[in-house]
């Protein structure tokens, strides 16, 4: 059953092109912005100005970007990285990505309780996806009897499909619960590393994973990764929060549930 309600501003087909409805509605309800640009434009500068702006949202939805979750995030190459917990060897200025939608359990109380943000890079040449995800967390709970699951210990999950193009082709889940490690879907636990540092007030978890393990293309710049991440809070007084970079739940049923990361080569202009 899913988990989170579809938003409303979800983009719309016409034909066969998706459109925002925030473009629609400025069109359909006679938005003061048109309005005004509609008083300098001839009829046929109004039409160019539609047409452009359909085809840019027809180019985005035929190239893979938002034909999932909405999410987007960019991979940059990266090198030397060692998988121990210590992110002193990620560069500072790789972009960060804030986990911040409550898709199950009760959402957290402010930024002390819950914030989390992660970094994604790959190797081109030892051809793995390298994750850095960093967590404020003013109550941990690791330790549990017995083996922890996914809601009973602060966790993390990633979800990757490289089949992107396939609705329902297969996604791997990776897992750290508590301090236990587990895989599922497409994933197995030979086809990743991931290391935990405890913080005062936090967890850092440090992900590196096989991307031979899944699929035979090549990482390379222009990769389109279908991928998600989660993160699980459990506090002491037993509240529970599913905290995911994008919108849905049940990520392990279908890479069109998942979010996309764009690999950029090293030369690229962001």
């Amino acid at each position: 059953q899913e988990l989170h309600s579809e938003s409303s501003t979800r983009p719309h087909d016409v034909g066969a092109m998706r459109i925002h409805p925030r473009i629609l509605s400025l069109f359909s309800s006679g938005h003061s912005i048109w309005k005004s640009m509609a008083t300098l434009l001839t009829s046929v500068q109004r039409s160019t100005l539609l047409l452009a702006l359909l085809l840019s949202t027809t180019l985005l939805s035929t190239a893979g970007v938002d034909a999932h979750n909405g999410r987007l995030a960019m991979g940059l190459p990266l090198d030397d990285i060692t998988v121990d917990g210590d992110l002193s060897d990620w560069p500072e200025d790789l972009p960060r990505y804030a986990i911040t939608m409550a898709e199950f359990g009760k959402p957290p109380s402010g930024p002390q309780d819950f914030a989390a943000d992660f970094r994604v890079g790959y190797s081109p040449t030892t051809h793995r996806i390298y994750v850095a995800v960093e967590v404020v967390d003013e109550s941990t709970v690791l330790h549990r009897k017995g083996r922890s699951n996914w809601d009973n210990a602060d966790g993390c999950d990633l979800y990757i499909g490289l089949e992107h193009e396939s609705y329902g082709g297969p996604v791997a889940q990776l897992a750290m619960w508590g301090n236990d490690r587990h895989a599922m879907g497409a994933a197995s636990l030979r086809s990743f590393e991931v290391a935990t540092t405890e913080r005062p007030k936090g967890r850092v978890y440090e992900w590196s994973v096989d991307a031979d393990a899944f699929q035979s293309k090549p990482l390379h710049d222009g990769f389109d990764l279908a991928f998600d991440i989660v993160v699980a809070d459990v506090d002491e007084d037993g509240s529970f929060s599913w905290m995911a970079w994008g919108a849905r739940s049940s990520k392990l049923a279908s890479p069109m549930r998942l979010g996309d990361v764009m690999l950029v080569g090293a030369g690229a202009d962001l």
